[in-house]
């Protein structure tokens, strides 16, 4: 729903998109994907490890995609479908403009089963998925309806 508009002649009318949702789901998602990197690492490694700053984007950045896919109104399977093309997906991209970027990595999956080039595997794409589910099915609408 449009905020605000400017007409520039009869035909031709510009609307603002109101951007408070997304602002909203980035925010979410930058706080929780940090507060759940927080916990994970720092339970791992049996020492406080904070979150790396290109994974807090990337948790933003999907809480978002998140958001939009929610107003396309789906059928329940494409939908969890597209939970993990776009969970997994953003991850493999992240990981592959940090290669690219700065020569490193912020994860390596390299010793898990079925991974591709150490950035994705199948047993993170389960936990992506389970965490947006969560996200998507529990989160997203009580915030957004």
């Amino acid at each position: 729903m449009p905020v605000a508009g400017l007409v520039l002649s009869e035909q031709l009318t510009l609307n603002y998109i109101n951007l408070t949702p997304y602002l909203i789901s980035l925010v979410l998602g930058l706080i929780a994907g940090s507060l759940l990197e927080f916990a994970y690492k720092s339970n791992e490694q049996k020492r406080l490890v904070p979150p790396k700053f290109i994974n807090i984007q990337m948790y933003g950045l999907v809480a978002v995609f998140l958001f939009m896919l929610s107003q396309l109104n789906w059928p329940w399977p494409v939908e969890v479908l597209a939970i993990v093309a776009i969970t997994t997906g953003l991850e493999l991209i992240t990981g592959l403009m940090n290669l690219k970027i700065n020569q490193a990595r912020a994860w390596d999956y390299s010793g898990e089963v079925w991974n591709y080039r150490g950035l994705i595997c199948l047993k993170f794409s389960v936990y992506w998925l389970l965490l947006g589910a969560v996200y998507y099915y529990l989160i997203l609408p009580r915030i957004f309806n």
